[in-house]
């Protein structure tokens, strides 16, 4: 009687065990077509590559002006905004052809 009793307790563990596997499969489905859907979008918005070249380019400008200015936080906002700027644009040119993002 005993190991019976061992044996019910594994089968339920093994039961709850599959039932949240299977749970978690349906959510991990539901992530990828979700994701799937952003690729798809990203891919084609093709304003994607201009909107990040003119923001690019807007950085390089107020850098040019500000970076020499004394006592200023500038360049530490410039490098903040540079960083920012290569993190978008990394991931997205990944999705997004690569031809489209070369100056």
């Amino acid at each position: 009687m005993q190991q019976f009793h061992g044996q019910r307790f594994s089968f339920q563990r093994l039961t709850d065990s599959l039932s949240q596997l299977s749970y978690n499969n349906i959510k991990l489905v539901n992530v990828v077509a979700e994701s799937k859907k952003l690729t798809d979008s990203l891919k084609e918005n093709k304003n994607l590559p201009e909107l990040f070249r003119m923001i690019s380019s807007f950085i390089q400008l107020v850098s040019m002006k500000y970076k020499e200015e004394p006592g200023s936080d500038a360049q530490e906002y410039i490098n903040y905004a540079e960083d920012v700027n290569i993190h978008a644009v990394t991931p997205v040119s990944i999705i997004v052809p690569s031809e489209a993002f070369k100056p």
